[in-house]
């Protein structure tokens, strides 16, 4: 459950190496040590239109606007102070900051995602939105697994 928790967010934000701690988990395993580069590779550093984010797109087609809409609000509430709402903005404010501030933001808006899921899927009437999440994040970690392997995941800051 943790790891599909930890993937189902690590693909959001653009953004999305996340300390648990504080959630009551554990840290994650050093095999995930590579999601937040890859996620930054393939959201601030890949071609605009290029394969890497047109398969991002894909992974991303199953959630409604409303389900990141909702799950950004989250965030705003009591983890990180985001500027927009939707996806592509989210990537754009992610990937305008440098170094240890993008890595941080990367951490504390995969927390309040995490939040997020874990009500969501709680809740009596969140199955379908906990699907969605649950399909798109599968979905992005794979592409991350992949592009890792390609050794693609080497981002300088």
């Amino acid at each position: 459950m943790f790891k599909k928790l930890t993937h189902i967010i690590l693909f959001l934000i653009s953004v999305f190496d996340l300390t648990l701690g504080q959630l009551g988990f554990e840290e994650p395993e050093d095999t995930q040590n590579h999601l937040y580069p890859c996620w930054t590779y393939i959201n601030c550093v890949s071609e605009e239109g290029g394969p890497e984010r047109q398969k991002r797109d894909e992974c991303m087609a199953p959630l409604q606007e409303a389900d990141i809409g909702s799950g950004i609000d989250n965030v705003k509430k009591g983890y990180y102070k985001l500027e927009t709402k939707g996806f592509l903005p989210l990537v754009e404010e992610f990937c305008s900051k440098k170094g240890s501030e993008r890595k941080s933001a990367f951490d504390k808006i995969t927390k309040g995602l995490t939040n997020y899921y874990m009500v969501t899927c709680s809740s009596p009437g969140g199955q379908d939105e906990c699907g969605r999440w649950g399909d798109a994040a599968d979905c992005v970690v794979a592409l991350m697994e992949e592009l890792n392997g390609q050794g693609k995941c080497e981002v300088s800051e």
